[in-house]
């Protein structure tokens, strides 16, 4: 998929293209980024997180208006101990109900990226996922599921447009992948 391509975790407040979003994600070379966007239509942030080795796993938790980051190793099938990325980002008077899932991009627009996620969960536990694509992406975006595992497929530039999978969310929650 390129340096370009980028899969993770993200919370946004509204699927507005210009949202405040917070976004852990990996590039293929195993680099880790958090990127938020504390502002409607504000600049991105990133900050980097050091190198992964695949597999890897994700964790993004919203506590209130706090918003935290984590990466684990994984240990048989299982995350190892969790080590935060960046610094906690607080975005004041965050909306109550918040779009939380999984996300790919490709900062190569119409170049396609294809991420894969295993054990994904959210706790808690709400209903169906949804999927859509974000933004203009310039080839329309897919997910295939098998189980707790899925596949997504989008291209775009990041956190301007690339493929969602999402549960609209109330309170505190968190999201994991593997």
């Amino acid at each position: 998929a390129g340096a370009g391509a980028l899969a993770g975790v993200m919370l946004r407040e509204t699927n507005y293209r210009g949202a405040r979003r917070a976004m852990l994600g990996v590039k293929p070379s195993g680099a880790l980024e958090w990127h938020t966007r504390s502002s409607v239509s504000g600049a991105n942030t990133l900050t980097a997180g050091g190198t992964a080795v695949f597999p890897v796993w994700l964790k993004l938790e919203r506590n209130g208006d706090t918003l935290t980051a984590f990466r684990a190793a994984d240990t048989a099938g299982a995350p190892g101990a969790w080590t935060p990325v960046g610094a906690a980002l607080t975005l004041a008077a965050l909306a109550p109900a918040v779009d939380f899932g999984l996300a790919a991009t490709n900062a190569v627009l119409n170049t396609t990226v294809v991420a894969g996620f295993d054990q994904v969960t959210l706790s808690p536990a709400g209903t169906a996922l949804v999927d859509e694509d974000l933004g203009v992406p310039g080839t329309a975006g897919s997910t295939a599921v098998n189980g707790s595992s899925y596949t997504l497929s989008a291209s775009g530039t990041l956190g301007d447009s690339g493929r969602f999978r999402y549960q609209q969310f109330v309170g505190d929650v968190t999201i994991t992948a593997g």
